[in-house]
């Protein structure tokens, strides 16, 4: 296990709409606060590098606005699980003391009304994607996708030690949501020999309009990327806007697709976002058999509190007839006869 890196690795913050903004100072406290306290937390974390793994952790992954949020909600909200709420979130670079103090000071169970803004949530105990721990663990400066090998550069010691040390700490299996872990997948689930994978997908076209909207909203304009770059982007950010979203999605599910084809059948779960509305029961369920048979003690993983029978099913936002037809043609290009639906509709 070698050293971290150091935090100045995180991705350079793109330009966000007022309203999503981080504030500096907060940041540079929080930056600060995390470095103070690496030495002592790597200093305990030498000592378990010879733990073998009890339980299970569970990766999230799919493509921006696929639905990834809303399952890791339901995930958190109604498995017994541990999962990364706001407060660890803090604690980047020292999670085990992230995951004690907020079993101090947090309640046990998320308060959730399965709400988000583009991936953030509001209460304390819900769930954050976590983004500056895996930027530095997966070694990112940008969000850009790696070129062939940067496999080889992660310390996949160092990953396989932390969250080892992750679940024993909560005691259970540990279920994060992480766009970047799904152009890892195959090899995460080689390093760590009880993780599982659900992937998620949405109907492209619904995707795209949700991304769409997210340019306008977060990123403060439509002509401003936003989120994962595939290895496409070079070219994509030339073309017009609908083809760049309809294409962001295309590369980025190609590529999920391939790692996780990968994976041990047993160990993955692909659920569809129209499926995870219309039966947020029996998609926990699949999930919970799923984590269940990676137990290594031989226990089942339990649900908790009352799962919600459905969720509403988001299309994405309205278009204007030259929006849905500039939708239309991307699609007709990007995965071909996916269009038809949209034209009929418009």
């Amino acid at each position: 296990m070698t050293a971290r890196q150091d935090s100045s690795s995180r991705p350079e913050s793109q330009p966000l709409a007022a309203g999503f903004r981080k504030d500096a100072i907060q940041e540079s406290f929080l930056a600060d606060l995390n470095r103070q306290l690496t030495v002592a937390h790597d200093l305990e974390l030498s000592t378990q590098s010879e733990r073998d793994e009890s339980y299970p952790t569970l990766h999230v992954v799919g493509p921006p606005r696929s639905g990834t949020t809303l399952l890791m909600q339901l995930l958190a909200a109604h498995l017994d699980v541990g999962y990364i709420n706001n407060l660890i979130a803090a604690f980047w670079q020292a999670p085990l003391y992230g995951i004690r103090l907020a079993k101090q000071v947090c309640s046990e169970l998320p308060e959730t009304r399965f709400v988000s803004r583009y991936g953030r949530t509001e209460q304390v105990t819900e769930p954050h994607e976590f983004g500056y721990f895996w930027n530095e663990l997966l070694g990112y400066s940008d969000l850009s996708e790696p070129a062939a090998g940067h496999d080889e550069t992660i310390d996949w010691d160092r990953i396989r030690v932390l969250l080892t040390a992750m679940t024993e700490e909560f005691g259970r299996p540990v279920v994060f949501k992480s766009f970047l872990v799904g152009w890892h997948a195959e090899r995460m689930c080689r390093e760590l020999t009880r993780t599982c994978v659900v992937q998620i997908r949405r109907d492209p076209a619904d995707t795209a309009r949700s991304l769409y909207g997210m340019r306008k909203n977060y990123g403060g304009s439509i002509d401003t990327w936003t989120s994962l770059k595939p290895r496409e982007y070079e070219w994509l950010k030339d073309e017009p806007v609908w083809d760049q979203v309809v294409g962001q999605v295309h590369y980025l599910e190609r590529r999920f697709d391939e790692q996780v084809a990968e994976v041990d059948p047993s160990r993955v779960l692909r659920v569809e976002y129209s499926q995870l509305c219309a039966d947020p029961r029996g998609v926990l369920e699949q999930v919970r058999t799923m984590l269940s048979r990676q137990m290594g003690d031989g226990t089942e993983v339990k649900t908790r509190g009352t799962v919600p029978r459905e969720f509403r099913l988001s299309r994405g936002g309205e278009l204007s007839v030259e929006q849905a037809a500039g939708l239309a043609d991307a699609l007709e290009r990007f995965v071909p006869g996916g269009d038809r639906a949209l034209r009929e509709v418009a």
